[in-house]
């Protein structure tokens, strides 16, 4: 069973692929070099690769229209308050019910 999977390259370890890219060939040895035409390509295993290839491309854009639908969501309308604020919420406060805002709020001193 073969996989197809998405990986980052260091553009330092893919030079060779760049220097092709860009019709340099000096980095390969001449007398190496196959001869191939299209014609003569049996395409069933690169047709293939390309349907999976293409399968895999609509997964991870479907997943990232996901995640960006559900981030906007969680966002819709902005932050919201809710109820009193922390420190008239803190148990501490229901000891001191005569105490006003000012009077237990030590940070602000």
């Amino acid at each position: 069973m073969s996989s197809l999977g998405l990986r980052w390259r260091c553009r330092d370890e893919n030079t060779e692929a760049d220097a092709i890219t860009n019709g340099d060939f000096s980095l390969f040895d001449a007398t190496k070099k196959v001869e191939v035409s299209m014609e003569s390509l049996g395409l069933d295993l690169m047709n293939s690769m390309l349907a999976r290839g293409l399968e895999l491309y609509h997964l991870v854009k479907e997943a990232k229209d996901l995640r960006r639908e559900a981030h906007q969501a969680a966002w819709k309308g902005g932050r919201k308050k809710k109820g009193r604020k922390l420190r008239l919420r803190a148990p501490w406060d229901e000891e001191f019910p005569g105490s006003t805002e000012e009077e237990g709020d030590l940070n602000d001193a």
